[in-house]
């Protein structure tokens, strides 16, 4: 049987070798937590990632650039599935990039792999 993450590394890089890691910043979250982390925040865009993921790596550059254009209207927060697989799981998150746009803690929108900067400007539109 596959693990969720196997399937992540299969999918986007190589694990074992982190060749090409990326250096963003992550939190550790649980299943709790996040939950609280996306009711406590008005609206907020979740990028699951993995250092490895070379897709995630080209499709960060551009939620940050949008996210901070928006000067603070909506929380970006990064998720690192290989640090917090329990939430990945409980989402029954199947690959990455996976982004998901929660507003008053209910995902609204969600893109799954790598997009262009323009569909990103059109998931963080309302």
């Amino acid at each position: 049987m596959f693990s969720v993450l196997s399937l992540f590394a299969a999918s986007c890089g190589d694990a074992k070798t982190g060749q090409g890691a990326a250096t963003a910043a992550t939190e550790t979250f649980t299943p709790e937590s996040f939950q609280q982390l996306i009711k406590e925040n008005e609206v907020i865009v979740v990028d699951f990632k993995a250092d490895w993921c070379g897709p995630c790596k080209m499709l960060a550059p551009k939620l940050e650039k949008v996210a901070a254009e928006l000067g603070g209207k909506v929380k970006l927060q990064k998720i690192d599935v290989d640090e917090s697989p329990e939430v990945a799981k409980s989402l029954q998150i199947q690959g990455i990039p996976y982004v998901v746009k929660y507003v008053k803690g209910v995902a609204v929108k969600k893109i799954e792999g790598n997009v262009s900067e323009e569909e990103v400007r059109a998931f963080f539109a309302d």
